[in-house]
């Protein structure tokens, strides 16, 4: 299933949905691909916070070619909010690459 099927029951342009398939194949986002809609504001209430207050508004940031890095301890869904507002960049018509940085395990 790809993300434009999952993403909205309306009816795609031909020409525009290859865009956006296009698009998300070169971002590299690793798949499954994470929704914004499947994340667990419940758990994590900030983050709702801070994506609806902070990121929303900047979508210009993208225009200008600038990054965004998101920061903080282990397993509050930095990974998933990336992925899910990358899959939203790209459907928006935004070039993404997704850079996911891992410690290894010592």
């Amino acid at each position: 299933m790809t993300f434009c099927s999952m993403s909205s029951n309306r009816k795609l342009m031909p020409d525009v949905e290859r865009s956006i398939r296009y698009r998300i194949r070169e971002s590299r986002l690793p798949q499954p691909y994470k929704l914004l809609s499947d994340f667990d504001f419940s758990f994590q209430p900030k983050a709702q916070e801070k994506v609806e207050s902070w990121i929303w508004p900047r979508w210009t940031l993208c225009a200008k070619q600038s990054s965004i890095l998101f920061l903080g301890n282990c397993g509050v869904g930095k990974s998933h909010l990336a992925q899910s507002l990358s899959l939203i960049a790209c459907e928006k018509g935004y070039k993404v690459f997704l850079y996911l940085l891992r410690r290894d395990a010592q």
